[in-house]
């Protein structure tokens, strides 16, 4: 299995360049600014703002602490209207690359879901959704209808190259969903096979500069199979995958099955990105044992921890406890020390570690707690604010 998603990421990279020149740039120019930001993963923001627009001390934080910032939909609805999620995201990314120019910023584009937020969304026709089961929430796209799928791909190219630079790539969400049956397509491989094709599109008119994120992993799922899981088809189409809910707690053995698979895949493929996204007790991190576990869950998968982004954050609302930031900053993630990886996590019971060039990562999945025993301990981890500055 895994020689033949190998054989398939090396031609991905061929014919799409699924890796992206922007994650490229991005990597040379941490490897510049410090030695110590090579032990320790990119920090990776993601936020909304809703019903008001960010604050300019939101704003100048993000532009501050993250290299990549997704734009999540329905933000700024007061300033931009209910259906503009679109002109809401570049009009973001703008005052963010007023402060920073170096910020890459994605725009939010659900690949299963028609959430009616973006302004596009108003050419979608009847016959290109499938209408929900009662009580059951919004419509899913018919991957069958290929009017469907021409729209969705234009749209998606249309918003990058008319954002007039603001906007650096896509997180395309929702990408397990394509192939659950509710999307008009019976046969999961042909729904993956449309989806891929749809991603190849995109890659081949935004070109290799352009950063593609697929939202892939859910950590949290009470199915102990790949229902959760997007698959390798996914993150080698994109290039890069996102781990969502890494501190999100279900049984042991499905944790652990879910966190073996990725382990096996990222160490198959590990020219392929990752993003992680844990979380946080109340806003803080020193100390701080959600925090802690997620982190140290991400860092037993990863298979670089320069070459792999982190981001934890108690919700993606940017205004939650009093409107503070609560994604953290990359000065905390610097001060982890671990280098890299010299091995695959090995498992005693529901304890798991992992060896580094200047550590240990251990995880007790069913205890719920995470130990980062390299370099500076986590709890020391706080520096001052302004040495974020130094990464870009």
């Amino acid at each position: 299995m895994w020689q033949v998603l190998s054989l398939l990421a090396a031609a991905a990279a061929a014919s799409r360049h699924s890796f992206g020149g922007g994650f490229s740039a991005i990597s040379a120019s941490k490897v510049a600014s410090s030695t110590a930001s090579l032990d320790a993963p990119h920090a990776y923001g993601h936020a909304f703002s809703r019903p008001h627009d960010f604050t300019d001390d939101q704003i100048r934080s993000i532009a501050e602490r993250f290299e990549i910032f997704t734009v999540e939909k329905k933000t700024g609805q007061n300033k931009y209207g209910p259906k503009s999620s679109l002109a809401a995201t570049i009009g973001t990314a703008q005052r963010i690359k007023d402060i920073n120019s170096n910020v890459k910023v994605l725009m939010y584009w659900n690949a299963a879901i028609h959430w009616n937020f973006y302004e596009c969304e108003s050419e979608v026709q009847e016959s290109w959704l499938v209408k929900p089961k009662p009580r059951r929430g919004k419509p899913y796209y018919d991957y069958s209808e290929p009017a469907f799928r021409e729209w969705w791909v234009q749209c998606a190219i249309n918003s990058i190259q008319n954002s007039e630079g603001m906007l650096d790539g896509l997180f395309l969400d929702a990408t397990p969903k394509v192939v659950s049956r509710r999307n008009g397509v019976n046969d999961p491989q042909v729904a993956q096979d449309l989806w891929l094709t749809m991603v190849s599109q995109i890659r081949e008119a935004l070109g290799e500069s352009a950063i593609l994120v697929n939202n892939g992993f859910f950590l949290g799922g009470r199915d102990p199979t790949r229902t959760k899981l997007a698959g390798d088809w996914a993150w080698v189409g994109s290039g890069t995958t996102y781990i969502e809910s890494l501190s999100k707690r279900t049984s042991p053995e499905r944790e652990i099955f879910h966190m073996r698979w990725i382990a096996d895949a990222s160490a198959a493929n590990p020219s392929l990105r990752m993003i992680g996204r844990g979380d946080m007790s109340a806003g803080q991190v020193d100390d701080d044992p959600v925090f802690k576990f997620g982190l140290a869950k991400f860092l037993l998968v990863c298979a670089s921890v320069k070459d792999s982004w982190f981001l934890a954050t108690k919700n993606y609302d940017i205004n939650a406890n009093g409107g503070q930031l609560q994604q953290p900053t990359s000065v905390y993630l610097e001060g982890v020390g671990c280098g890299e990886p010299t091995a695959s996590f090995v498992q005693h019971d529901f304890v798991l570690s992992r060896s580094f060039e200047h550590g240990t990562v251990t995880v007790d999945i069913e205890a719920g707690t995470g130990s980062i025993s390299c370099g500076e301990a986590v709890s020391t981890l706080l520096r001052e604010e302004g040495a974020a500055s130094e990464r870009f």
